[in-house]
């Protein structure tokens, strides 16, 4: 290994700038629905490797690289980063092309501009963690901490700013089966990012070319495979044997129409369909409608305006059984402060069996900058009505959602379902979390994995059972502890039946949030300058 990592160490120029590039495009295989962990062993270390070829900031020759001025390593240290970064994420974000590209019209044109800058963008958080990095490199062991750190601390760059796209952190990687994801429900999934980091780049100090503590060279590795083998049988305590108790008033029907638009044309027809799922009789114990109490249909793109639509109100009305919710994803609008205009809202609506609107709650969390999706309706083929806004106006706040006769749960549309939710959505803690999307396009690859396997993490961070609701695939009721109890997969017309586990006590991250990864950030800063002179 010694003599591979002196390879890796003495690349320069575009040799190297290649080698991050394509480790951190392999990187992904670590992510769903590959989940390949060990690949995280490979480009971690070799990552370490190529930072090691810069040499240290104390003066002292690594690498022959040591001749550099300060500002041209961290500049080095950044286009390591940068690249790495743009492999990943590149990789990792694949499906989003195929989204937004099509068939080279100005709007597929503008799409792709927007998608190369958005990962430009992505690639400079990942550039700034191997910035931090450097700064706290080493010639010792606690190169690894100074990793972790740096990379946690860019990941968190690119969750807080300078937009909010969390997807396909680190941790996601490491939480590859359901022995490893329970550890986030004790520091989250920003936390599993600084250990999996630290675990799956401890093999590179093997390679070390030298080390004032050869005698211990092996002590690094060996404790981050412990590391990875307490999460591991931490994972297997805490997941019970058998099924959890359910909420006896609640039977729920999660109808996957396999459409994600509404037409305004085939309104009346589209609503036909979707009741023709949500009455179908799938077994003696769901004979129909009339035996949920919760019915969920998933959002869906197009101008369709339940909350405005008469004609769809009255249609309720004679479809709902009584005692029926209805909770579902729609747009709404409301008037604007120019005369005549509209604003335009990604909307969750929950009505009763009489067509009352009894909630209403509106994503908080936009796509970034309008990237990515800027033409959404170009692509899509719809024409913004006459009076409407050319763009979805974020929510004011997350809050839970109290109603007759349903545990009090958080509703999250779409890429909502990514983010950390810490303690920002009231004052009362939600027993479950309903999570609704339209798919679309992303459901061919490997988005909806991604989006379906952060659900699974999300559920085990809050303690609650996790309902997703896709229009054209990947629903399912997700336990406390990231088990799919019920799950229908993409490309299907059906409905989902199934009832609503309860929720566990508290879990360590919501009580404590990311305190636990702070400390964890402090004691590796700590213990990287206290040993450092050691390493000298």
């Amino acid at each position: 290994m010694q003599s591979f990592a002196s390879r890796i160490v003495i690349l320069w120029g575009w040799r190297r700038a290649l080698i991050a590039f394509l480790s951190g495009a392999f990187s992904s295989l670590a992510l769903a629905p590959f989940h390949i962990l060990p690949v995280f062993f490979v480009t971690f270390s070799i990552l370490v490797w190529l930072l090691d070829g810069l040499g240290s900031l104390s003066g002292r020759d690594g690498s022959g690289a040591s001749c550099l001025s300060i500002f041209k390593r961290f500049l080095t240290a950044a286009v390591i980063g940068w690249c790495f970064g743009f492999g990943y994420f590149l990789s990792c974000f694949h499906w989003l092309a195929f989204v937004m590209i099509g068939d080279g019209s100005d709007s597929q044109l503008l799409a792709f501009f927007e998608f190369f800058l958005a990962l430009f963008l992505l690639s400079a958080s990942m550039a700034s963690g191997t910035v931090i990095a450097y700064l706290l490199w080493s010639s010792g062991g606690c190169r690894v901490f100074a990793l972790a750190v740096g990379l946690t601390i860019g990941e968190w760059f690119r969750v807080q700013i300078p937009f909010e796209f969390p997807l396909n952190r680190f941790g996601e990687g490491l939480a590859a089966f359901e022995s490893l994801m329970q550890f986030a429900s004790i520091v989250g999934v920003q936390g599993l990012t600084f250990l999996c980091v630290l675990i799956f780049s401890s093999p590179s100090i093997i390679g070390m070319r030298r080390s004032d503590f050869r005698e211990a060279v092996w002590f690094v590795p060996v404790s981050g495979s412990f590391l990875l083998f307490l999460i591991f049988i931490y994972g297997l305590w805490r997941i019970p044997v058998g099924d959890l108790p359910v909420f006896e008033s609640v039977r729920l029907r999660v109808v996957q129409p396999h459409k994600a638009f509404w037409s305004p044309k085939e309104g009346e027809t589209i609503l036909s369909s979707y009741w023709a799922l949500s009455d179908k009789a799938t077994s003696p114990s769901f004979s129909g409608a009339e035996d949920v109490t919760h019915l969920i249909w998933p959002g869906a793109y197009g101008f369709f305006f339940p909350e405005d639509d008469k004609e769809v109100r009255l249609s309720l009305v004679r479809l709902l059984p009584p005692g029926t919710l209805l909770l579902m994803g729609a747009f709404r609008r409301e008037a604007a402060e120019r005369p005549g205009q509209f604003l335009l809202y990604d909307s969750f609506l929950a009505f009763d069996n009489e067509a009352r609107l009894l909630a209403v709650y509106d994503r908080v969390a936009r796509v970034p900058f309008g990237l990515f999706f800027h033409s959404l309706f170009d692509l899509l083929k719809i024409d913004f009505p006459d009076g409407l806004e050319g763009r979805i106006i974020s929510g004011p706040v997350r809050s839970t959602i109290d109603l007759p006769g349903t545990p009090a749960f958080l509703p999250l549309i779409g890429p909502e379902i990514a983010l950390s939710l810490g303690q920002d959505f009231g004052l009362v803690h939600p027993e479950w979390i309903l999570n609704l999307g339209h798919g679309g396009m992303i459901t061919l690859f490997a988005g909806s994995w991604q989006y379906l396997h952060r659900a699974r993490l999300q559920a085990i961070e809050q303690g609650v059972s996790l309902v997703r609701a896709v229009g054209t695939g990947g629903s399912a009721i997700i336990d406390p502890y990231g088990r799919m109890r019920t799950f229908v997969p993409a490309g299907t017309r059906a409905v989902l039946d199934g009832r609503l586990p309860q929720p566990l006590p508290k879990t360590i991250f919501v009580k404590f949030g990311n305190w636990i990864l702070f400390f964890m950030l402090f004691s590796s800063i700590f213990l990287v300058f206290v040993l450092r002179p050691m390493n000298r």
